[in-house]
């Protein structure tokens, strides 16, 4: 957990000890929740219904947002991005191998998971589908991010999941171009 933002950091280290290179493929999953947790539990279904959902290419990005009825209350915001960090600054000669610039995204629960699906049987992963880039306004929103990787033998690389909340869009922005190198997430 980041101390002076709210956010999580969960970092990922893979190790290929293998003789041969080898391809990842990673996905993430979770459920936006933009409700005090007494809403949240009372009416689960009706706090899910008007949160919309946005990609951001340039920070790689999934931005999910409520509206709020009444202009005296805050808006909230929440993000989650899955990303390989340092890969600006990666060797000259990119791998021909390595896909981790490419990253897909869902936002649909039902796209997801299928129908009568569950998350130990989910849809998307079971039938090695693409996630499908849906944005806007779900019935059932989810956070998904998924990256493959290449991995060549003897070698390690570094996945974050980064989730976080705020108040506003550029303060969750912030955030995720703050922690995109190693040093910034070690300290």
């Amino acid at each position: 957990v980041v101390k002076d933002r709210y956010a999580e950091i969960r970092r990922y280290t893979f190790t290929n000890n293998s003789d041969q290179d080898i391809d990842l493929e990673l996905t993430t999953y979770s459920e936006p929740v933009l409700a005090q947790h007494t809403h949240d539990e009372n009416h689960r279904v009706f706090n899910s219904m008007n949160i919309f959902s946005e990609y951001d290419p340039e920070h790689q990005l999934l931005i999910f947002s409520k509206p709020v009825p009444d202009a005296r209350e805050s808006r909230y915001f929440v993000m989650h991005s899955l990303y390989v960090p340092d890969q600006a600054e990666a060797a000259d000669q990119p791998d021909p191998n390595d896909w981790s610039d490419l990253v897909e995204y869902e936002t649909s629960r039902i796209k997801f998971l299928g129908r009568g699906g569950s998350l130990q049987h989910a849809a998307i992963i079971e039938s090695h589908r693409t996630l499908t880039g849906t944005v806007g306004t779900t019935l059932d929103p989810i956070m998904s991010m998924r990256r493959r990787i290449h991995l060549p033998k003897g070698k390690q690389a570094t996945v974050i999941a980064l989730t976080g909340f705020g108040k506003a869009r550029e303060q969750l922005v912030e955030t995720a171009a703050q922690y995109r190198n190693m040093v910034d997430i070690d300290h």
